[in-house]
């Protein structure tokens, strides 16, 4: 199962189109802890490597380097320059890739990735199981933990083990509560099969299949949303370079953004619009009873 992290970095990947272009990079020659202000690193300086003073990036921690010394190919970083840019201080193992200013910092796309997981429902929804036993004379039933949007399935066992669905059925979308119509017996196996609304990551190390809630064939629905609200940074920072000469030396064509971005959004509605119809076939709309 792909992880927050994996995801992340083959956007980066893909934005960068494959090693066409890409950062400026070493690594640590060294441990570090979430409280050093000096790091060391394989080289300061190359050809297409190295650090530079600015933002540098390892992991997911941004930080602030004010100095390199290009003799002991160590990096000072300034007062307060741990966890730049509201990321998070932490350790880092030897060998860690180091970004000297990134064009694109993972803690933006990982925030991309969470923006377009916030806006899928009612689109896409996960989909969880629970079961419980009936009970009499209360109808009424919570599922620990969980907070269901809708109910795709509701059904009840009898003694010799066949479900029987449940049609009058409604879900609190308050505060998650089920209450279930007469039907199943009061000690028998009840099954609810419900959506969900997509969980945001929390770390590069979540799941996503297991954080999300949703089937794994959506990982690519996410990253091309991220992708979507990433591209708009070519035009951002060919606008940034004031002489005509300027633009043609940075080597991206105008409105290149804009076109890609349009190209990339057919591809995301597209896909958003497969993995709707598949969880729809899936989970098709039922006619239920109300109370």
């Amino acid at each position: 199962m792909p992880t927050c992290g994996e995801m992340i970095t083959e956007v980066v990947q893909s934005m960068h189109g494959y090693g066409q272009t890409s950062d400026r990079t070493t690594i640590l020659s060294g441990a570090i802890s979430a409280a050093d202000m000096t790091f060391p690193v394989d080289y300061v300086q190359s050809t297409a490597g190295g650090v530079t003073a600015g933002i540098v990036e390892i992991d997911s921690e941004q930080l602030m380097v004010s100095s390199v010394d290009t003799s002991l190919n160590t990096c000072t970083v300034a007062n307060g320059g741990r966890g730049w840019n509201g990321t998070t201080p932490a350790a880092h193992s030897q060998y860690t890739k180091v970004v000297s200013k990134p064009k694109f910092p993972r803690y933006i796309v990982f925030q991309a990735m969470n923006e377009v997981i916030g806006a899928l429902y009612p689109d896409l929804f996960g989909v969880a199981t629970y079961q419980t036993a009936a009970t009499f004379p209360q109808y009424t039933y919570t599922i620990p933990g969980a907070h269901p949007v809708r109910m795709l399935s509701c059904e009840w066992q009898d003694p010799i083990l066949q479900w029987h669905p449940i049609s009058a059925v409604s879900v609190d979308t308050f505060d998650g509560t089920i209450r279930v119509g007469s039907g199943p017996w009061p000690g028998r196996p009840l099954r609810f099969i419900y959506a969900t609304e997509p969980q945001k990551f929390a770390s590069e190390s979540d799941d996503f299949a297991a954080t999300t809630g949703l089937p794994e064939s959506c990982k690519d629905v996410v990253m091309l949303g991220a992708m979507v609200k990433l591209v708009p940074s070519f035009d951002i920072s060919r606008a940034q370079n004031t002489t005509v000469e300027g633009q043609q030396r940075s080597g991206i064509p105008p409105n290149t953004g804009i076109n890609l971005g349009t190209y990339l959004n057919r591809q995301f509605q597209q896909r958003l619009t497969n993995e709707n119809q598949s969880l729809r076939a899936l989970y098709p709309p039922q006619l239920r009873r109300r109370f």
